[in-house]
């Protein structure tokens, strides 16, 4: 009965939970910055890494930067992800195919002091990027577009006679987007992300602010080349001592919300996780008493039996324990009875027992005697043909 019991209390769980995911509530505002181009999500990339894909020839690189892709001028390299951490080998080739006469776009929450200090430029420390403190951002071009939405980012610093040129910048008047020349080519730095997020550039008419980044670095029917590199392996390079990269939600429940099958699975799993502490629990019990070991009382039985024939001499007793001792062993080892035990059954004794069929005379014609006072001799004379009977 429990177990039916608990069988249903589990699927009703189950069945319980899940409706509870499918039920159609109010949605949150997501506040987690993944800064990834295949998400629709306030703080994703989709809608800027789609803006590219239109209005240019399209390549992705998902390797260290070098080979065929970076040879040539005129193209534009796109790094838009949460943390930039080229090695040295790295940052030499971007650098030198820039110099060549290509154009690189960074747009990062973490930028290699490093590569910055090859540029001469510094960033103040970043530590949290996820979650920014600032509550709208406000960027002045060839005109102003703002939303009301995080502000976070890192903070270029320029010093008074750095070439760099200050081509857009925040409410605050701080760099939010810089030019400088390198070689042939040029840098152009978004020292403020955000700026390149679903939710910045769908708000209002803030998509012209791409229009106005495009025409800048000559986006339109270019060779452009998004990264997937540093995306992907940059939170793995990060040096010891530098701030943590992006966070958001968990990975483990995102990955659980975007997988129905996973859902059962976690669903089912949990359940049964119930159920076995359930059932477990019943089968919990106070512990049991322990028990001393049984003592063996043979030498004291025997001793007894030898003081009621020293002292007493009651043969009578004595003679009826014995009795008693042979019609178990009869009944167990060869399921004859006491009534059994008679002078007329002396062959059918003699055949289930093997024993002489002189003794068996002798036992069952003894055995109607020991009712009486039994003499001395008589007892002996009885034990000697129980002791054939059960020992021999």
């Amino acid at each position: 009965m429990y177990k039916w019991l608990f069988t249903g209390l589990g699927i009703l769980l189950v069945l319980g939970i899940f409706l509870t995911t499918r039920i159609t509530r109010v949605r949150k505002f997501d506040r987690s910055v993944q800064y990834s181009p295949t998400s629709f999500k306030p703080y994703d990339t989709r809608f800027f890494y789609l803006s590219l894909k239109k209005n240019s020839n399209f390549q992705r690189n998902t390797r260290a930067p070098g080979g065929a892709a970076f040879s040539g001028t005129g193209k534009t390299y796109v790094i838009c992800s949460p943390y930039f951490f080229p090695d040295r080998q790295e940052r030499r080739t971007i650098l030198r195919f820039v110099s060549a006469g290509n154009t690189l776009i960074i747009s990062s929450f973490e930028i290699e002091p490093r590569f910055l200090r090859a540029l001469r430029l510094s960033a103040r420390p970043f530590t949290k990027p996820a979650r920014g403190t600032d509550d709208s951002l406000k960027i002045s071009w060839e005109k102003t577009w703002s939303y009301p939405g995080s502000a976070a980012g890192p903070q270029i610093l320029l010093s008074s006679s750095h070439p760099a040129e200050v081509v857009a910048s925040d409410g605050r008047g701080f760099p939010a987007l810089i030019r400088m020349k390198y070689g042939k080519g040029t840098l152009l730095i978004q020292s403020h992300p955000m700026v390149l997020t679903n939710y910045f550039l769908l708000h209002k008419e803030n998509a012209t602010y791409l229009d106005a980044l495009f025409r800048e670095a000559a986006i339109p029917h270019s060779t452009v080349i998004w990264d997937d590199h540093f995306a992907n392996t940059g939170k793995t390079s990060r040096r010891q001592g530098q701030p943590p990269p992006p966070e958001g939600k968990s990975f483990f429940w995102t990955m659980v919300r975007e997988n129905p099958p996973l859902q059962w699975a976690v669903f089912t799993a949990l359940a049964g996780t119930l159920l076995f502490l359930l059932n477990y629990a019943r089968r919990l019990r106070e512990p049991l008493e322990v028990l001393p070991e049984s003592r063996n009382n043979s030498l004291a039985f025997s001793r007894t039996i030898a003081e009621l024939h020293r002292r007493r001499k009651d043969h009578t007793a004595i003679a009826q324990k014995i009795r008693l001792q042979l019609l178990e062993h009869l009944h167990q080892n060869y399921r004859l009875q006491s009534r059994d035990l008679i002078p007329e059954n002396a062959d059918t004794i003699h055949r289930k027992t093997g024993k002489p069929l002189e003794d068996v005379v002798a036992l069952t014609e003894i055995l109607p005697r020991l009712q009486e006072n039994v003499s001395e001799p008589t007892l002996i004379r009885f034990y000697k043909l129980v002791y054939k009977f059960i020992f021999q």
